[in-house]
């Protein structure tokens, strides 16, 4: 009866021990689940600004290249005028 009852006062003890160093265990992880939890707020905020900068840069660059396609296209016609004026002439 006696080693029975060392037996389980050992594994009353022994199961106290275990869920004292569980319970620290999660502590730690809490901790640590925490501390990434404010790096990944901080990393979106980030992002998001990252990303509004690049639909301002977006939107400038699609005005830019509505410039350029403009300017393209009358340097297209200005071109053709002087091909035609130049053959009309020759033909002269």
């Amino acid at each position: 009866m006696l080693s029975f009852r060392l037996f389980f006062i050992g594994l009353l003890i022994s199961a106290v021990i275990g869920a004292g160093a569980y319970v620290m265990k999660l502590q730690r992880d809490n901790v640590i689940l925490k501390e990434n939890a404010v790096k990944l707020e901080s990393a979106i905020s980030e992002q998001k600004q990252v990303i509004e900068n690049q639909k301002k840069d977006f939107a400038e660059i699609l005005e830019a290249n509505k410039k350029i396609n403009e300017l393209v296209n009358n340097l297209k016609r200005t071109q053709l005028n002087l091909n035609l004026l130049l053959v009309n002439k020759n033909k002269l």
